[in-house]
């Protein structure tokens, strides 16, 4: 399925993104209670601490409602905190506590060594391609982010299991 498609390319990336986290973050949360959308929080508050809730939907392009459940989760396991902003009272930021930082590093590496499994088939000269490639398209993502879906496919809809008709 991986061979002559026409959306190879990106058929290939989603199924290596899968295959790289899908059985690491199983894992990780049946080991340690942390999920991927928990991960997601600490990697982003991590790297810029402070930010909202909305700012973490926004860089993760995940789900608002799985964000708000993972803040919640991670706050009560003592992971981060919310905090009213000094500059603006209407936003909350969210910090990592030092048990959230703990985790941060320990988790992180664990993450960085599936990686390099993962790319121990390419040299490094390959490796610093890829990366240069994969950044030169997340930089163009505004250009593709949004879907161009054509009203036509509305046709294509069901209800209760069966097609409707427009």
């Amino acid at each position: 399925m991986l061979h002559e498609h026409v959306i190879t390319t990106a058929w290939r990336l989603n199924s290596l993104a899968n295959f790289y986290s899908v059985p690491f973050f199983r894992a990780l949360e049946q080991a340690t209670g942390v999920s991927r959308a928990q991960y997601n929080i600490l990697l982003c508050l991590a790297h810029f601490p402070g930010i909202t809730a909305q700012d973490i939907v926004a860089i993760s392009s995940r789900p608002k409602n799985s964000i708000s459940v993972a803040v919640g989760q991670l706050e009560e396991s003592g992971l981060i905190v919310r905090r009213q902003s000094r500059t603006d009272s209407r936003l909350i930021e969210l910090h990592l506590t030092e048990f959230g930082r703990e985790a941060y590093a320990e988790l992180t590496p664990l993450l960085e060594q599936r990686q390099s499994r993962m790319l121990d088939v390419l040299t490094p000269s390959e490796r610093n391609r890829l990366d240069q490639l994969l950044l030169k398209v997340g930089l163009n993502i505004p250009a593709w982010e949004e879907p161009e879906l054509p009203p036509s496919l509305k046709r294509f809809r069901s209800k209760g299991g069966r097609q409707t008709a427009n």
